[in-house]
């Protein structure tokens, strides 16, 4: 990241603009190649997010299940709310329910 703000400025400090400027993201991604890092592949990003994925989805369904049962009494009486912090919330809505939400009969 030094690197590369030293190549941004001139031989006196100042702000050097030798062509049009390039967006700050892809200026760090070249920085990032040429360190040897490569670009992420599409199986790449798909095997990082598959587990992400599949936790909060299994989390959201766990906890929706539980919100159903009949006999659950959850915290400020409203199931309707509940579900909404479990479905929007992403993961930390069903952790949120299942620690807080639930009250034991």
């Amino acid at each position: 990241m030094l690197r590369l703000l030293l190549r941004s400025l001139g031989p006196d400090g100042e702000a050097a603009v030798p062509g049009p400027p390039t967006p700050w993201a892809s200026r760090v991604r070249g920085e990032l190649c040429s360190a040897g890092m490569g670009e992420l592949r599409p199986e790449q990003v798909i095997a990082l997010l598959a587990p992400i994925v599949v936790i909060q989805l299994g989390l959201m369904i766990a906890a929706l299940i539980d919100l159903e049962r009949g006999e659950r009494r959850v915290r400020g009486g409203n199931k309707i709310v509940w579900a909404l912090v479990i479905v929007v919330v992403n993961v930390i809505g069903p952790i949120l329910y299942f620690v807080a939400g639930r009250e034991e009969a």
